[in-house]
């Protein structure tokens, strides 16, 4: 899957500009690291602009912070008020940025319907509203 990349369509498609955005499918990725506080806020954000977004996900790789960090994020989106949209997965090993990436990307291309677009974002980050849907019409563009 190339995440910048979109398939052929034509105007009845889903992905057309001209169709809502809600049949789309977007992951989300936030690699924590010792950082849980700022991986909520960033996750609360994201989750603001995926509402537009059909069937999409957040995924929040702890990339093995040893500080209690993935056992914090975990009791946090399991609260019923998340939706179950958010997953949390321990890397049990801190390879770097990009493994963690890798590692969030490979669970959200496992889901049973794989995101067409992945989403990524610093824990330490907040996303604008509507940005995320700027962004995927302009990569449907």
């Amino acid at each position: 899957m190339n995440s910048l990349s979109s398939s052929s369509s034509s105007s009845s498609s889903p992905s057309s500009p001209s169709s809502p955005c809600r049949t789309m499918d977007v992951a989300a990725i936030v690699v924590n690291f010792r950082t849980p506080d700022s991986t909520v806020e960033a996750v609360t954000t994201v989750l603001r602009e995926l509402q537009d977004f059909e069937d999409s996900r957040v995924i929040v790789v702890d990339n093995d912070s040893g500080d209690g960090s993935f056992e914090k994020l975990d009791a946090v989106f399991s609260d019923p008020k998340w939706g179950n949209r958010v997953t949390v997965v321990d890397s049990k090993h801190n390879g770097g940025y990009g493994y963690g990436i890798n590692i969030g990307v490979r669970r959200a291309l496992a889901l049973p319907r794989p995101p067409r677009l992945v989403y990524v974002i610093n824990p330490d980050a907040v996303v604008d509203t509507g940005a995320l849907k700027r962004l995927v019409s302009f990569v449907d563009s």
